[in-house]
């Protein structure tokens, strides 16, 4: 993985190995990278971005693994696709993908929640579905049986008006009988 700081260090090492062509050493590192750095610590750097190198393919990683001495023993060979390499380009694109993977964290954590909860929510909800289902066939029944009632009602005070015209009828006509 390539820190920002290093992009600059880094650039400009593949620009030395491209002008080049040959192996460079740690003596190639640029001065704002050798400032304040014993050999021993300067060599150790060196290392560092040469495994750099190395993981991305760009050049070959050589060490005879000896510490102290800065004169060439840590050193970088050319690789034939060192020309089509940009550190900056690969910094910006390991920032994205690592953006990306932040983002697809954030979106299981929350999908985590969300199911938490569903669980959590899904046998009260189910509960109360069950319940209103209960009630609506229980109305749907009742409002056919008062329907049934009301009915056989019509069909009562139906009944009672006709007995209600004769019985009027009856009367009236004794009455006209009279007049």
């Amino acid at each position: 993985m390539i820190k920002k700081e290093d992009v600059p260090v880094l650039t400009h090492l593949l620009n030395k190995l491209r002008n080049s062509e040959e192996p460079i050493g740690c003596n190639s590192l640029p001065d704002f990278a050798k400032k304040g750095i014993s050999n021993d610590e300067l060599e150790n750097k060196f290392r560092y971005f040469a495994n750099i190198f190395s993981n991305y393919d760009i050049g070959e990683y050589f060490d005879n693994g000896f510490f102290g001495n800065c004169n060439g023993w840590v050193v970088i060979k050319p690789k034939s696709n060192m020309y089509s390499f940009d550190f900056e380009k690969e910094y910006i694109n390991q920032e994205k993908k690592a953006e990306k993977e932040n983002i697809e964290l954030e979106k299981s954590k929350l999908e985590i929640k969300l199911k938490r909860w569903q669980l959590k929510t899904f046998w009260w909800i189910f509960a109360v579905a069950i319940i209103g289902s209960g009630l609506s066939i229980y109305n749907f029944t009742n409002n056919l049986l008062t329907s049934k009632i009301t009915e056989n009602q019509e069909v009562k005070i139906q009944q009672m008006e006709l007995e209600l015209k004769k019985l009027h009828t009856l009367i009236l006509i004794p009455i006209a009988r009279i007049c």
